[in-house]
């Protein structure tokens, strides 16, 4: 008697994935950095900010997590991506200004995580979006044009890496919240017909 397989779990994260004009807007911004040799660029396409990080989770506590993540209110933010900044594990970032409602939104995001069974990271949420790794020696632009940016949803991404994905790319699983003139059909089975997000070159 032949037995189904097991679904293989997905390495997820929950986060605000910009639209390809904000994509294009913080790849401008990049070219502005002085990058060391070394450094490894963040993909046009993939730039995003994580709200939490899940990493690897099976088709049931997934299932229950986006259940908790449709009852999450999200209220539209304008956010400003305006600080750059070299980690000390050489990462090159860009953030956003302080916003509360930033923080709040977050706050409900790991809210809706923990009541799905699944644990929460409680390290201190430093919202940014990576620019590049392995950049120790890279110099930010002196003057910094604000990049604005207006959330209105929140999406669960899959992050398909290789050998399931070559190159790697990003799936949306489902998205969350209101996006002004646009009805979100019901969620397509994880994996199966989601939403691929482009990694245009």
């Amino acid at each position: 008697m032949a037995t189904s397989a097991i679904p293989t779990p997905h390495r997820l994260f929950i986060g605000l994935m910009p639209d390809r004009q904000l994509q294009a807007a913080i790849q401008r911004h990049c070219r502005q950095w002085e990058w060391p040799e070394q450094a490894k660029p963040t993909r046009f396409g993939c730039y995003h900010l994580t709200l939490c990080f899940l990493g690897e989770v099976g088709l049931a506590p997934e299932q229950r997590l986006r259940k908790a993540l449709r009852e999450v209110v999200v209220t539209p933010l304008e956010l400003e991506l305006r600080v750059p900044e070299v980690w000390r594990n050489h990462v090159a970032v860009l953030r956003p200004a302080d916003h509360d409602g930033l923080q709040a939104l977050q706050g409900r995001v790991a809210e809706a995580v923990s009541q799905a069974g699944l644990p929460v990271v409680h390290n201190t949420f430093k919202a940014h979006v990576t620019l590049a790794r392995n950049a120790a020696q890279a110099r930010p632009p002196e003057a910094v044009q604000p990049i604005r940016w207006r959330v209105d949803e929140v999406v669960l991404v899959w992050s398909v890496l290789y050998p399931q994905a070559k190159p790697a790319r990003y799936e949306v699983v489902e998205r969350f919240g209101v996006t002004p003139g646009r009805e979100l059909g019901p969620p397509a089975p994880s994996g199966q017909g989601g939403e691929q997000l482009g990694l245009w070159e």
